[in-house]
């Protein structure tokens, strides 16, 4: 029995945000100075970059993928690897989806 179609999935890739969060999360960051902070405006403004997952849909992530073809993605349920797949030009063919590479029966999202 085959489960639902993913349509997200977590891939990790750079995004911004508050200096004050990532140190809260215990993240390695990258300090961007070009992201509108002004001088001393502290850790609660300063913005900066950090490599972490994310959620993403299927057009975002074959939109990262043209500029990064070695993306990791996971699914956003059991973390386990996770292919993309386009839609097919023919008539019937499934909708753009998730896969995952090995088959995971505990997770609702694999085919099992």
């Amino acid at each position: 029995m085959a489960g639902p179609k993913s349509v997200v999935c977590e891939a990790q890739t750079w995004t911004t945000t508050t200096v004050k969060e990532a140190l809260a999360a215990k993240e390695r960051f990258v300090r961007d100075p070009s992201l509108g902070a002004k001088a001393g405006d502290g850790p609660a403004k300063e913005r900066c970059e950090v490599f972490r997952w994310v959620e993403v849909s299927v057009d975002e992530v074959l939109k990262l993928k043209a500029r990064d073809p070695g993306l990791q993605l996971r699914c956003v349920e059991c973390k386990m690897p996770v292919r993309v797949h386009r839609a097919l030009l023919q008539a019937g063919s499934p909708t753009p989806h998730f896969e995952h590479y090995d088959r995971n029966p505990t997770c609702s999202r694999s085919d099992a």
